[in-house]
């Protein structure tokens, strides 16, 4: 990989990480309607990070009932409702509909921090805006409960489609993870990773998704088929999930989750 390639894919990256173009505002906070509660202790925890599948960005499904689960933001639980807490987005979150799928989904509390459009490379840098957020709401949660962390859920690729030929994505996913964990002490967790790559006019990366298959090899790192298993007809824009989309992506993360719980 020629050095000067690198620097041409992510200069424009550091230049916006340096000058902090993540403002607060851009994620949903919006707290007036939603019901606030204790933060349990000796919860488990689940991170649902990467970009705009992981964020606000799927449609409002009906029939789904409430969800025990509980969204951690600013030191604060609150009941897990759709718009998610900390995501960037004005619509829905796929937490809730993986949180109502679960067989124990009170015995979770959701971290809920995708930014739509970011690449690996704006998670995985020395200075990541992105992942400090979310190390910064880990860190406190940990220490405001006794909980600990158990699942990172990462959906991310479609904004680094056709570019892992000039960096190494399997690098700065690992760095990703390190600096979301940074000075978390003894991390016990899992990582489900989803093939993700498909959006608009850009088709199924294979490159990336063989990269994501090297990474399952790594310890404690679980890949799915969803999202990139989900044509167009699963979703509302040619990238963005909708209802079916929405409903199969999360019942296969769920399934995974309960699967890993049952088999500890």
């Amino acid at each position: 990989m020629a050095a000067e390639a690198e620097t041409q894919r992510t200069i424009e990256l550091k230049n916006k990480i340096n000058t902090n173009s993540y403002p607060d505002l851009h994620r949903y906070t919006y707290i007036y309607n939603k019901s606030s509660l204790s933060c349990p202790s000796n919860k488990k925890i689940i991170l649902l990070v990467g970009q705009s599948l992981a964020a606000n960005s799927g449609p409002k499904i009906k029939n789904f009932k409430s969800t025990k689960g509980l969204n951690y933001f600013e030191s604060v639980c609150y009941q897990l409702s759709n718009i998610s807490l900390g995501a960037t987005g004005s619509r829905e979150n796929l937490s809730f509909y993986i949180s109502n799928q679960l067989e124990n989904p009170d015995d979770f509390i959701w971290i809920t921090t995708a930014w739509g459009g970011s690449s690996i490379i704006e998670w995985g840098m020395k200075r990541s805006f992105l992942s400090e957020y979310t190390n910064r709401h880990l860190l406190t949660l940990i220490k405001e409960s006794n909980s600990k962390l158990k699942y990172i859920i990462f959906m991310q690729g479609e904004t680094d489609n056709g570019y892992t030929d000039q960096f190494d994505y399997g690098k700065y996913f690992l760095d990703s993870i390190s600096n979301i964990i940074k000075n978390v002490e003894s991390p016990m967790f899992k990582i489900i990773l989803t093939r993700s790559s498909r959006c608009g006019s850009n088709q199924i990366d294979n490159q990336l998704n063989k990269i994501k298959e090297k990474l399952e090899f790594s310890k404690n790192i679980y890949l799915l088929n969803v999202t990139d298993s989900l044509n167009n007809s699963y979703r509302r824009d040619g990238c963005h999930l909708n209802q079916r989309g929405i409903k199969i992506a999360a019942k296969e993360i769920a399934k995974k989750i309960d699967y890993l719980e049952g088999n500890e």
